[in-house]
């Protein structure tokens, strides 16, 4: 086609051997593939940082999450399923982040029936069946309403953002643990995957 249109083969073998080389040049240079679902406010600033540290960044339109914030503009209520959620301490140094497919009612009143059943246990000098119980299912929250005096504030655990995808969710739950992080509160959560983005993630949350 291109010798139809008066290219000799010569530039036709000199223009393919440089796209070719280029591509190799490319590969050889990106540190990997980063797949970020597209969060409004927050995905573009993320891609541009990535990309400035050497990563191709790939965005999921087609599983788009909802937008991660403190306050909904409207209220979600606690029959709501497929969640993330925050649970702060009172002490205002640590909080919980979690995530559940199940209503939110229903989670919350869990982690309060073993918050308050961990705390009996050790009143009760049952110090076996306590440390069973903190152990398992929520990270540090237990352990730490035993160890804390100042209590958990259950009047301001709320829905920080809504997700039908387990993928999803669990990605929602990293950002807000690291937003908390950021702004100093500790994460009460035994795992984050997203925790070696931390610092690349900081520019992006602003104050």
């Amino acid at each position: 086609m291109f010798e139809e249109n008066g290219y000799s083969k010569k530039e036709v073998r000199e223009a393919m051997h440089a796209t070719k080389k280029k591509t190799v040049e490319e590969k050889e240079t990106t540190r990997g593939v980063v797949v970020m679902p597209n969060i409004p406010d927050f995905t573009p600033q993320f891609n541009k940082i990535a990309r400035n540290h050497g990563f191709q960044v790939a965005n999921k339109t087609d599983c788009r999450v909802k937008d991660l914030a403190s306050k909904a503009k409207t209220p979600l209520g606690d029959k709501n399923s497929a969640v993330v959620y925050s649970i702060p301490c009172k002490c205002e140094k640590f909080g919980y982040v979690g995530e559940t497919e199940r209503k939110w009612q229903t989670r919350k009143g869990e982690h309060e029936d073993k918050v308050r059943l961990t705390k009996a246990d050790v009143e009760l000098g049952k110090k076996e069946a306590a440390e069973k119980r903190m152990n398992t299912g929520d990270g540090g929250l237990a352990r730490h309403a035993v160890a804390c005096e100042s209590g958990i504030s259950w009047e301001n655990a709320k829905i920080v953002g809504r997700e039908q995808r387990w993928r999803q969710r669990k990605l929602l739950e990293g950002i807000e643990s690291l937003r908390q992080k950021d702004r100093g509160v500790a994460p009460l959560n035994s795992y984050n995957q997203l925790e070696q983005w931390q610092s690349t993630l900081s520019r992006c949350f602003g104050n």
